[in-house]
């Protein structure tokens, strides 16, 4: 639903391995990633290069016929993950196909880069996308230029960039109610 912002927020949460085991109940996470990738461009969503490599983790220690049983899911999985689109396409019903809103990125980060809420937005999906290309060049968005601490000002940049996502998201709602009410009068 949210596009590369998807791609951006598992990378964020789950590729900084931690050293972890790998979880028994999941594929790998960097097949998870190779997923991810091949899904991003079959949809032609734009995505990082190189980003599958960024995950990582250990695999636990299991008995033979655990690690038998684990190894024969992850062949079904490889197996079984290319088939997903068609099957999403065959039963998707009368519902759209999926769009990320990025026809309003490059307005809406111009609105957040400018410290505006977007008004005119009619996804959220570009909100997030926009929000994320801001937070992946942070220190390039001109704002605070009179804090010297570089640190805080990036924690500052960061706050003002969640509140305007989330006030962003507000004005959506508003929108979207509004537009709601005025169709159940009409």
């Amino acid at each position: 639903m949210f596009g590369r912002s998807f791609l951006h927020s598992f990378r964020y949460l789950l590729a900084p391995s931690l050293g972890y085991n790998r979880s028994i109940n999941y594929p790998r996470i960097r097949s998870r990633a190779e997923y991810l990738e091949y899904l991003a461009d079959q949809y032609d969503i734009d995505r990082p290069e190189h980003y599958a490599e960024a995950f990582g983790e250990r695999e636990p220690t299991l008995s033979p016929n655990d690690s038998f049983i684990l190894k024969i899911a992850d062949l079904a999985t490889e197996q079984l993950y290319k088939l997903l689109i068609p099957l999403v396409d065959k039963y998707r019903g009368k519902a759209e196909k999926f769009d990320a809103g990025t026809a309003f990125e490059p307005a809406v980060g111009n609105c957040l880069r400018s410290l505006v809420p977007s008004a005119s937005v009619t996804s959220m999906a570009a909100v997030v996308n926009a929000a994320w290309e801001i937070r992946l060049e942070l220190d390039a968005w001109e704002i605070l230029q009179d804090m010297s601490d570089h640190q805080k000002r990036r924690i500052e940049k960061l706050r003002v960039l969640r509140d305007l996502v989330l006030k962003s998201f507000e004005v959506y709602e508003y929108k979207k109610r509004l537009a709601q009410y005025a169709s159940q009068r009409g």
